[in-house]
């Protein structure tokens, strides 16, 4: 399946070091875009191996798979995109 991702992963200090508060993964095919959080609604500190990649892979797998198993989304590519530069300010 053609996709792109994106996670993330936001921490809190504790008494046992910084442990991750959530974990979140962005992604999106030629036709879909899903984004998926995992954290406690009270911000408590997570497992502390709970990173966004790692917390919703298996997830994010098991959503594209149900969608392709349905024929809700085809493995189409990403068509690439033109990317122009401009200058903003005189520093950059």
């Amino acid at each position: 399946m053609t996709l792109a991702i994106k996670t993330g992963t936001s921490d809190v200090k504790t008494d046992k070091g910084n442990r991750p508060r959530d974990g979140w993964l962005a992604s999106y095919t030629a036709s879909k875009v899903a984004l998926f959080r995992a954290g406690n609604a009270d911000a408590t500190p997570l497992n502390k191996n709970a990173y966004g990649g790692t917390i919703q892979a298996d997830p994010m797998k098991k959503f594209y798979t149900a969608l392709l198993k349905n024929n809700y989304i085809t493995n189409d590519v990403i068509a690439p995109v033109d990317v122009a530069n401009i200058t903003i300010s005189k520093l950059s």
